[in-house]
């Protein structure tokens, strides 16, 4: 049987990239798939090359009149929404002295506040089993320039899932996040003026990338395939990272050129094993590190102290501690 049968699902910013893909593999899988996007041309393209099981909304994320529409054409339709995905989004690279109060608000509207509304108004037609999917960014952790509002948008989303995962707790609902990398798709060209500025920008990422490729939105389809399936039920309130574990190289940025130290923090492997042998994260504060030089008796003190140590392998903290 395939793995979504009978499911309905709800896709943002599905007629390209990574949303694209969703579609196509949900419908692949057995699910009757809503897509929904700005421009009519774009939306019938997509739905000849999804095929069956599709049905193409014309509306804007932003608007919640908009929103309001795509729910109630699911609700006349289907009756019920079990997935919904949020992929929407845009990326402007700007430097934080070159931040206007429109690029903020074009990049928060459509990559934080749209995702919140979106979940508010297809959550009624949600049970027991269903899934929230929203695809955010490793960007909001790696700390690369000219990405204050994007990556901010993309931590929201990451806040989100938690907090949704609080509140839906007695409802069976479940709420995660997708982190991917870098990938092929066609947002990488909106960030270049030229074709030959495009193919930089891959050759850039490329070559800070580990496996020496770019994500395909396949890849990132199977991603959500798994979160919205029942083979992820005991999975909420996570972040899923696919990110082949890209990192600035001495390369630098790919567009900025600057050296790693300006531009991102490398991730650290975590150590399950290591960790709880330390007393885990509350009892950190209090063992110290394994080293034996980093003992005190402030907790958060300790905790930064034993994260901070060239000896420990583990994830990385925030400046309150929490991941």
């Amino acid at each position: 049987m395939s793995i979504l049968a009978g499911k309905v699902a709800v896709i943002s910013g599905g007629t390209s990239g990574i949303g694209l893909a969703i579609a196509q593999r949900f419908v692949r899988e057995g699910a009757d798939v809503f897509i929904f996007g700005r421009r009519r041309d774009i939306l019938e393209d997509a739905v000849r090359r999804i095929g069956s099981n599709i049905t193409a909304i014309q509306a804007d994320a932003t608007r919640l009149q908009d929103l309001d529409r795509v729910a109630a054409a699911v609700r006349s339709a289907k009756g019920k929404a079990d997935v919904v995905v949020s992929n929407a989004a845009l990326v402007e690279q700007v430097s934080l002295p070159d931040i206007t109060p429109d690029h903020y608000d074009r990049t928060f509207n459509l990559n934080a506040r749209a995702p919140l509304f979106l979940v508010q108004k297809l959550l009624p037609m949600m049970g027991r089993g269903g899934s929230i999917i929203l695809v955010a960014s490793a960007m909001h952790y790696m700390g690369l320039a000219n990405h204050s509002t994007y990556a901010a948008t993309k931590a929201a989303l990451r806040s989100y899932s938690r907090t949704w995962a609080a509140e839906f707790k007695d409802s069976g609902i479940r709420a995660n996040t997708l982190s991917p990398g870098v990938v092929d798709t066609p947002m990488l060209d909106s960030q270049a003026t030229t074709p030959e500025q495009a193919a930089a920008i891959r050759q850039g990422y490329v070559a800070n990338t580990p496996m020496l490729r770019l994500a395909h939105p396949d890849e990132l389809a199977a991603a959500a395939l798994f979160l919205a399936s029942d083979e992820s039920s005991f999975m909420t309130g996570s972040d899923m990272s696919s990110t082949a574990a890209s990192a600035t190289s001495d390369k630098g940025h790919p567009r900025t050129g600057r050296p790693p130290s300006e531009t991102a923090a490398p991730a650290r492997r975590f150590d399950p094993h290591d960790f709880l042998a330390r007393g885990g994260l509350f009892g950190a504060g209090r063992s110290g590190c394994r080293c034996g030089q980093h003992d005190t008796a402030d907790h958060w003190q300790g905790i930064r102290a034993v994260f901070g140590c060239p000896r420990w392998r583990g994830v990385q903290l925030s400046a309150d501690g929490t991941n």
